[in-house]
């Protein structure tokens, strides 16, 4: 990969090229580090909160549900996207989280095409994307390896983010 990058190199930058924007910036999230910047998101974003999971679990309404709708309180635009529901979780369960929170949050089920994706939006600028299903497992500090994540941070992040994945839902 590395090598193929150099030969495409011009495609990518030119040789000594300065960005015309600034640069994202970048921080690496172990396991526990989700869920602290899960709820400082849900605390501080201004106009959107969007999470993708995989699936919703067990520990989805204090690792998940109870953020958004913090957020919810707040905002207009908060959706929690997901395919699959796992361990003791049915679908009524989601739905009377759903009926709670009618007026806070989206949570929206994508059965097709199935969500694998794992990551969390808000505002324009904040994106972390991550190996976290938020809505079905909690980042233990005993394993800080075991969910890894890029929190990425930079103009317009979030909203492109978006457009391309609602864009993907669409077709």
């Amino acid at each position: 990969m590395a090598s193929g990058l150099r030969r495409s190199r011009t495609t990518l930058s030119s040789a000594g090229q300065a960005p015309d924007r600034p640069q994202a910036e970048l921080m690496v999230l172990y396991a526990d580090d989700h869920e602290r910047l899960l709820r400082t998101a849900a605390h501080e974003a201004t106009e959107s909160f969007v999470c993708c999971t995989n699936k919703v679990g067990a520990p989805m309404v204090p690792a998940l549900f109870n953020p958004a709708e913090v957020a919810g309180r707040r905002i207009n635009d908060v959706r929690v996207y997901f395919s699959r529901y796992t361990g003791p979780t049915k679908k009524r369960h989601v739905a009377e989280h759903r009926e709670r929170l009618h007026d806070f949050v989206d949570l929206l089920a994508i059965r097709d095409p199935q969500l694998h994706a794992k990551f969390l939006a808000w505002d324009k600028d904040h994106v972390v994307v991550s190996s976290m299903n938020w809505g079905s497992q909690s980042g233990l500090p005993d394993n800080r390896i075991d969910e890894i994540g890029l929190y990425l941070k930079g103009p317009d992040l979030a909203t492109s983010l978006m457009k391309k994945f609602e864009a993907l839902l669409k077709k």
